[in-house]
């Protein structure tokens, strides 16, 4: 279609009229295969939260009521929460059980259970006997048959497949691996130690196509630094994970201080693809059929993995019919002046569907022998800051944070695979407080995306609009897509190296859609070119990218895919 335009003050071209055409669809409805993007919930932090809302069913409800049962937490209160009730149902009062959350993309996500899936205690995990007291409907006898009828249940319910959590250390043998593939488990979640990765070798001999996560974090964990420190995480740490990077499918860059989530995640995996992105992977390793993947996930953090071109982990859900007691809030990222984790569900849905448009890629050569780029990590350095409480986080009482102020760092901005560093200006009249700002390009050359992330702040969770310039290299592609996420006062596209110089304008329509969407639409009326730069107003932007919000207290940030064409 082509467009007619034009030119108004300053130079700046804008589009006249355009022609009406049938309904747009951006968003493929095909999903990429487990192998190609293994995105995956997980059940351990909603375990949490089920645990802390019992706290409110049993009458814990003064201060130092809440004080006194957050002391007295184990391991094991969180893992007796990962049942079949807590999974599979819904109850009158509104909540929703695991099974159902994230209709419009369970689809994309492997459905896994954390620890306490299995019959006893963490230590016996790898014996894959599944609690017939926990999950009565699937019990048998037969351990293939009690985990092939819950992976035949999770399926039915329109997940992608079933996934399990296993202490990680001394690696499963064939025997226990064939009971996985034959019982239909699509990931293995091995948690800690085997950085040599001899679990991946043994699963390559039995189920070859068995995702095996394996994940590691280091003394500090998860904190990136010991209190006091610099508040970042250290290149030796980042080097020690590239080793099990290179010799697994995911990579998980593991836990971390809920509130310091994107600030940590951030430097973790800037620094992971820092320093593996022209790694060799192991001869021993590459002759595995396939080989390792070398995905990287998050741990719960999807907004920077994915912006990073990772694998989304979220852990989040709702907390519809589950109250938490008031000091227990910020712990599930919610209460005042919070990032309202469990109310960002459409954000989980847009990540989940950008995936089928630009699948996460492993760091490193790709599977066509293209290179990847150094990533860029800027000299800036944001510091989240925050002041804990008690109940702020699980490792306030192992780390004595409590009344302690705690700062994380990161770069204020990231770019993976050859992209500059975007440029960020705040509006004149605004806040000073910059974003994180994110961009990747995609293998292939010509997706792309780009993310602007909030901030900690003592005085709370914080989403500054900043003036955002992406440069786009582009050659003689006809068609470009860019992933748009978060909060913006403009986004400004500029595509260089084309041939001659420039982009005719005339030649291209702007396409947009919500990823939490099924219908897209032409903003060529409502975008401005001034050579070969593109404009998105904040205003286009938000309504485009929140045009499917499923609910009125959804509070997700904007995410929309923009095509050129």
């Amino acid at each position: 279609m082509l467009l007619n335009l034009v030119v108004i003050a300053s130079g700046i071209i804008a589009s006249e009229t355009a022609t009406v055409g049938t309904p747009v669809h951006l968003v493929p409805d095909s999903v990429p295969a487990v192998g190609d993007a293994p995105l995956y919930w997980c059940s351990w932090l909603a375990q949490g939260r089920m645990w802390m809302h019992n706290a409110s069913v049993t009458g814990t409800v003064t201060p130092s009521q809440q004080e006194a049962y957050w002391r007295s937490r184990t391991h094991e209160d969180f893992m007796v929460q990962c049942s079949s009730t807590n999974a599979f149902t819904n109850s009158s009062d509104g909540r929703v059980g695991w099974g159902w959350l994230f209709p419009p993309a369970r689809k994309d996500l492997v459905f896994v259970l954390d620890n306490g899936w299995q019959d006893g205690a963490e230590s016996v995990s790898k014996s894959l006997e599944l609690s017939p007291t926990k999950f009565p409907q699937f019990a048998s006898p037969n351990k293939t048959v009690a985990i092939g009828k819950l992976a035949a249940h999770v399926k039915a319910l329109g997940w992608k497949g079933l996934g399990l959590w296993t202490a990680g250390e001394a690696p499963m043998g064939p025997d226990l691996i064939a009971i996985l593939r034959d019982a239909g488990v699509v990931l293995l979640k091995f948690d800690g130690g085997d950085t040599s990765c001899e679990q991946t070798k043994i699963a390559r001999q039995v189920a070859p196509q068995l995702v095996v996560e394996h994940g590691d974090c280091g003394g500090n964990c998860p904190l990136n630094s010991a209190v006091p420190g610099d508040g970042r995480w250290p290149m030796s740490a980042a080097l020690a994970q590239a080793k099990a990077l290179l010799c697994t499918d995911l990579f998980r860059t593991y836990d971390t201080v809920r509130l310091f989530s994107v600030s940590e995640v951030i430097d973790r995996q800037a620094k992971l693809i820092a320093v593996a992105h022209n790694m060799t992977m192991p001869a021993e390793f590459a002759s595995l059929d396939p080989p390792p993947r070398r995905l990287f996930g998050g741990s719960g953090e999807p907004v920077v993995t994915s912006a990073l071109g990772g694998v989304i982990q979220p852990m989040r859900g709702n907390l519809r019919g589950a109250t938490l007691p008031p000091l227990f809030e910020a712990y599930a990222g919610e209460g005042p002046n919070s990032r309202q984790r469990q109310h960002r569900e459409d954000e989980i849905v847009r990540l989940a569907r950008w995936a089928r448009i630009a699948p996460p890629f492993g760091i490193g050569p790709q599977r066509d022998g293209t290179l990847e780029e150094a990533p860029l990590l800027d000299s800036l350095v944001l510091m989240d800051t925050h002041n804990f409480s008690l109940c702020d986080d699980a490792c306030v009482i192992s780390h004595n944070l409590e009344g302690v102020i705690v700062e994380q760092g990161a770069p204020a901005r990231v770019t993976r695979n050859g992209l500059q560093l975007p440029g960020v200006v705040m509006p004149a009249n605004g806040d000073s407080t910059l974003p994180f700002v994110l961009a990747t390009r995609y293998p292939g050359g010509h997706t792309f995306s780009v993310t602007t992330i909030g901030r900690q702040l003592l005085s709370g969770w914080v989403e500054p609009r900043a003036n955002v310039t992406l440069w786009v290299p582009v050659s003689a592609e006809t068609q470009f897509v860019v992933g748009v996420f978060g909060q913006y006062a403009s986004l400004t596209i500029v595509f260089e190296g084309t041939s001659g110089g420039q982009i005719d304008p005339r030649s291209l329509t702007v396409l947009a859609q919500d990823l939490a969407s099924d219908v897209g639409q032409d903003i060529s009326l409502e975008v401005m070119w001034s050579g070969t730069s593109l404009t998105l107003p904040a205003s286009v932007i938000d309504r485009v990218g929140l045009a499917g919000r499923s609910r009125t207290d959804d509070v997700s940030a904007p995410g929309l895919v923009v095509m050129l064409k």
